[in-house]
């Protein structure tokens, strides 16, 4: 039941957003974390800019404690594969 509950986010942004709630951190302690500015990361959130898979995987997995949870992490990432294709190649 727990992996249907994170497939059930389809978009990178709304899933990054949860997560970083759910550490209880804000935009700019995320940003600080993975060596983004705040405002990269609300435009991620957004969907304003597209996310790199390998940054997702190395940076942001552990800045959100995702090693624990490699279904979430996993998600995560697939999202950030998802957003950097072509509309027409999903």
């Amino acid at each position: 039941m727990e992996g249907l509950f994170w497939k059930s986010y389809q978009k990178f942004g709304e899933l990054l957003r949860y997560l970083r709630h759910r550490e209880r951190l804000t935009q700019r302690n995320l940003a600080a974390t993975v060596g983004y500015s705040d405002a990269q990361i609300n435009r991620l959130e957004k969907g304003l800019r597209k996310p790199d898979p390998i940054v997702i995987a190395a940076r942001f997995v552990p800045a959100l404690s995702l090693e624990g949870e490699p279904h979430v992490a996993e998600r995560l990432v697939q999202l950030a594969h998802e957003e950097r294709e072509p509309e027409d190649a999903r």
